[in-house]
């Protein structure tokens, strides 16, 4: 695997990784209010760093992208490109915090919601789409610019460590289907963990271009078709698999 030269890795305190298999056999879902799912750039951006909180829990630095959405309203679904680039497999909680982009610089200010999923387990460098059913969760989007951030967890599982959580990531993906997103992202300070507040301390960064700083996210506000799974990982890597679960 590849990485950012050793300077940019140290400044942006992450790394992105090269090559991995990308999450594939995805289309833009009817009533969406953004997406970007189809067209990968075949570039991992790990979340990195790491905070314990109760001694226990460890939380990653929270990534976070600006979705610009053609519409508002209650979300019913929202699909993620999610990347183990651990050795082995890992079993890990997704959480996602969404602001809008009231704060520093145009950043993450007002907090929208923030959800913590069930546990997943992903198999050795598995690269999946993953769709979460929130309907009615209560998480309304306004058709604006939104922050949608990640942070992985071991909430559920202790025995999954940091420097395994910190080799989890995001897959890149460019140019938007529906909406449109900025060539940056927002990296959160390990001191917010696990970013359930408004405002929350970062910078704004991105990688030069190389590549564009986008992450594989679809937004739907509509209800689902009826034949949605309640969360569908789309098969999409060597590790290729459907698998359907329940919040």
């Amino acid at each position: 695997m590849q990485l950012l030269d050793g300077k940019r890795a140290a400044l942006l305190g992450v790394n992105i990784g090269l090559g991995l298999s990308a999450a594939a056999g995805a289309g833009v879902t009817p009533g969406a209010v953004y997406s970007d799912i189809t067209t990968s750039t075949g570039s991992v951006l790990h979340n990195s760093g790491g905070t314990e909180l109760g001694g226990v829990v460890t939380y990653t630095n929270m990534i976070a992208d600006d979705l610009n959405l053609i519409g508002g309203g209650a979300v019913t679904q929202f699909t993620v490109d999610i990347v183990n680039g651990n050795s082995s497999a890992v079993t890990f909680q997704p959480v996602f915090p969404f602001y809008e982009n009231n704060g520093s610089s145009g950043g993450p200010g007002t907090i929208l919601g923030d959800i913590f999923t069930p546990d997943i387990t992903f198999s050795a460098g598995e690269n999946e789409l993953v769709t979460f059913d929130v309907a009615g969760i209560g998480l309304v989007v306004p058709s604006a610019t939104i922050w949608a951030g990640l942070v992985f967890s071991n909430s559920g599982t202790p025995t999954t460590t940091a420097a395994e959580l910190a080799l989890l990531g995001q897959g890149t993906n460019n140019p938007p289907d529906v909406g449109s997103s900025l060539d940056r992202y927002f990296l959160g300070s390990s001191s917010n963990a696990p970013f359930t507040g408004s405002n929350p301390s970062g910078s704004i960064t991105s990688f030069g271009g190389m590549p564009v700083a986008n992450f594989g996210w679809e937004i739907v506000v509509p209800e689902p078709s009826a034949s949605s799974a309640a969360m569908v990982i789309l098969s999409g890597s060597l590790f290729a698999r459907r698998r359907t679960r329940t919040i």
